[in-house]
């Protein structure tokens, strides 16, 4: 057994696209595959994803697995002050994903938070069907599963805030959508999300027109796509849509 093997193992899961990340200062390993029509298959796709690096992780090494929004509901959560528990915070997120169209049942494993005072909140939730499977996958695997966290949810825990007085957005898409995370220096202030119906960049370009007009100049911009390796595809985009922006580029490690 080599003292070399990461004891954390990252996986990540997106339409058309997976990738593993061997301890998480390693590049991730990206490999395509051909969507199917009906939604991904957790299951199926992970185990393809762990066969295919098999015998490259120490056993009982955990696993923090990264999904694509599509495969979660997820809902902003505006700041409520005289929410004091979990429960009511639950509760909340509830009544918030009915207003969005998207009622909960016991189908639904959720989680809701503030991470920051007097800022948006986030809510997300997976289906049990699509969970249930895993820590026994992981374990045939010789793994342990530590973390199922869709891609925006991984992202508002770890984001930094903006500094100064201006604001940052988190820019992050794949095949199926784009999704903002916008900060200003105490927390999110703005979360939206762009159906991808056909051309991905239009659908980008809508995104970005629509956070111009409501929250007006951005100063930076951070930015990754599951779509591509290319890290600083999209920046003159994003500078069009959003003059005088800084764009860099995110990694999974900024949210791993």
């Amino acid at each position: 057994m080599s003292p070399l093997w990461p004891k954390t193992v990252y996986a990540s899961l997106f339409p058309g696209r997976r990738g593993l990340q061997l301890g998480r200062s390693a590049a991730p390993r990206w490999s395509e595959y051909a969507p199917s029509p009906a939604p991904l298959d957790l299951p199926a796709e992970l185990n393809a994803l762990l066969t295919e690096h098999t015998g490259q992780w120490r056993p009982g090494s955990r696993l923090v697995l990264t999904l694509s929004d599509s495969l979660a509901a997820l809902v902003p959560l505006a700041w409520q002050p005289a929410l004091q528990t979990p429960a009511e915070v639950d509760a909340y997120a509830q009544a918030c994903f009915e207003q969005q169209g998207q009622p909960l049942d016991g189908e639904w494993v959720q989680h809701s938070d503030f991470r920051h005072h007097g800022r948006l909140g986030l809510a997300y939730a997976l289906r049990r069907s699509c969970v249930a499977e895993l820590p026994a996958l992981c374990q045939a695997h010789g793994l342990r599963l530590r973390t199922v966290l869709p891609l925006s949810a991984a992202a508002y825990h770890r984001a930094p805030c903006a500094p100064g007085e201006g604001k940052r957005l988190l820019l992050l898409g794949d095949a199926s959508r784009s999704t903002a995370l916008l900060y200003d220096h105490a927390g999110l202030i703005g979360y939206d999300v762009e159906p991808v119906t056909g051309d991905a960049q239009a659908a980008a370009t809508r995104l970005l027109r629509r956070l111009a007009a409501l929250h007006g100049a951005v100063e930076q911009v951070a930015a990754w796509s599951a779509a591509t390796d290319d890290a600083r595809s999209g920046a003159e985009q994003i500078v069009a849509n959003l003059p005088g922006a800084v764009v860099q580029a995110l990694t999974p490690s900024d949210w791993q």
